[in-house]
C-alpha cells in the first residue's frame, strides 16, 4: 500500500494517475477468449496480472489454472465486454496508441490533453500522428509526416500548421500564406 501511496505522488501524470484508479473490490473475473500463435484459441476465466503475464482459469482441459505470457497470446478478446465509443477528441501516437479526451491546448511543440483516464497530459507534437475532433473517426485516413492536415466537417482538406488551439477553434497557418480558424469539437 506504501508502494502505491508513494506512485500517487510520482512526477509522471501517467504512473501518478494510474496508481491513484480504484480497483474494484470482490468482482466477477471477466471472461476471455485467447488466441494463441498457432490460432488455436482457449476461452476461461482471466485471473491475475503477473508483470508481463497472467493467469487464466479453467481454459485448458485438465489444467485449472495456467499462467501465459502475453506474448503468448496473439488476442485477447472480452467477447462480453460493451466498449462505449468515446465522445471526446482521438489523440493518436505515432508508435499506435490512442488517448481519448478533451484537447485543452495545442502549440507548436506540444498538445495538452485531459483523459478521463490518464488525467491532464503533455504531449510533445513529435510523438503525435494526429488529432480527430470528430468522435466517429477511429483511424487517420490521409495523414501527413511532412506537415498539419485539418480535414473540416465539409470533407475540405487544408494542409499546413497548426498553430494554436482556442476556445473550440483551431488556428491554422495554410501553406502559401494565410491563416484560417477551423471549427473543432462542438
Amino acid at each position: 500500500k506504501k508502494l502505491v501511496e508513494d506512485l500517487k505522488q510520482h512526477p509522471d501524470a501517467v504512473i501518478a494517475n494510474g496508481a491513484k484508479v480504484a480497483m474494484l473490490e470482490n468482482t466477477e473475473a471477466a471472461t476471455v477468449t485467447l488466441t494463441l500463435p498457432d490460432r488455436a484459441q482457449a476461452t476461461g476465466a482471466l485471473g491475475n496480472m503477473i508483470g508481463d503475464s497472467f493467469v487464466i482459469r479453467d481454459a485448458f482441459v485438465g489444467l485449472p489454472t495456467a499462467e501465459l505470457s502475453f506474448s503468448d497470446c496473439s488476442t485477447l478478446d472480452f467477447a462480453g465486454h460493451k466498449v462505449e465509443k468515446s465522445k471526446n477528441a482521438m489523440v493518436f501516437l505515432n508508435q499506435g496508441s490512442r488517448i481519448a479526451g478533451e484537447v485543452l491546448s495545442v502549440d507548436p511543440d506540444a498538445i495538452k490533453v485531459r483523459s478521463e483516464l490518464f488525467g491532464e497530459l503533455t504531449l510533445s507534437r513529435k510523438d503525435i500522428q494526429g488529432m480527430a475532433f470528430d468522435p466517429s473517426l477511429d483511424r487517420l485516413v490521409g495523414a501527413s509526416v511532412e506537415h498539419d492536415r485539418v480535414r473540416l466537417r465539409s470533407g475540405e482538406i487544408l494542409d499546413g500548421k497548426i498553430v494554436r488551439l482556442d476556445q473550440g477553434r483551431v488556428g491554422h497557418a495554410c501553406h502559401g500564406g494565410g491563416q484560417q480558424a477551423a471549427q473543432g469539437p462542438a
